[in-house]
């Protein structure tokens, strides 16, 4: 039996992208609820006063220590959903697979197939009080996703493309080495979070500890004790207006 191309391994993955995509926005849709009651999963003791006690938080008990916080280094959905609500990517993908412009306001694919061009969103800013511009996006990809010093264990989804180019502070160039239609819902996963390229330089290696500020996403990063919590704190200058609760992960 013949094993399977790269082309049919990258499209694997990439319908493994669009389940998780989806996950994350139905997440994301449900960061302000309008109970005022804190709500719980589990009743669990913490060894630290996590979050603001005049904070309403929501509690959620998950399975396993994460292993990074560092949105380039996610294999599992279940950090992932972590990094989301810190870091949010162009576009994202409803319950139905739908594609939906998110950081991104529209965009445009050539006759050839080969460049993407993503109009981006004015307007929003990154947790460090930075803008989202073109820059921050080629940085992602270019200073990160595709930089062989950076760990990124499924860099392969980002195998077609050939460079990301600034076409002026908010249009951005996709340049693929060949057409390749399912790339367009690789820019939805959170590995394609954009960061704030000040954030980053200021953290270097703790980005994957204690990625402070480098998203654009409703809740910001906290802390971390490992073996025991992840706090995520409310964005009070978030694009799409301020959360209602704060965000507590508890691990075994």
């Amino acid at each position: 039996m013949r094993g399977i191309s790269t082309t049919q391994a990258i499209a694997i993955i990439i319908i493994i992208a669009v389940i998780i995509g989806a996950a994350a926005y139905i997440a994301t849709r449900k960061t302000a609820p309008t109970e005022t009651t804190t709500t719980t999963t589990t009743t669990t003791t913490t060894t630290a006063s996590p979050a603001p006690s005049k904070e309403k938080v929501l509690v959620i008990a998950i399975g396993v220590d994460p292993d990074t916080l560092d949105p380039a280094g996610q294999t599992t959905t279940l950090i992932s959903n972590i990094v989301d609500f810190m870091v949010e990517p162009l576009f994202k993908q409803d319950e139905n697979g739908n594609l939906i412009p998110w950081l991104a306001e529209s965009y445009q694919i050539s006759e050839d197939g080969k460049v993407i061009t993503v109009k981006l969103r004015k307007g929003v800013k990154f947790q460090d009080g930075t803008p989202l511009t073109a820059e921050a996006v080629r940085f992602t990809f270019m200073n990160r996703i595709l930089n062989e010093s950076v760990r990124v264990p499924i860099r392969v989804w980002f195998k077609p493309l050939e460079r990301v180019e600034v076409v002026d502070e908010y249009t951005v160039k996709f340049i693929l080495k060949e057409p390749y239609v399912p790339f367009i819902r690789v820019l939805s996963t959170t590995i394609a979070g954009i960061v704030s390229p000040n954030a980053v330089k200021k953290l270097g290696d703790k980005i994957s500890t204690e990625p402070r500020d480098i998203g654009t996403g409703p809740f910001k990063f906290q802390e971390w004790v490992r073996g025991d919590h992840v706090t995520l704190v409310k964005n009070p200058n978030y694009w799409r207006g301020e959360p209602k609760i704060c965000l507590l992960y508890t691990s075994p």
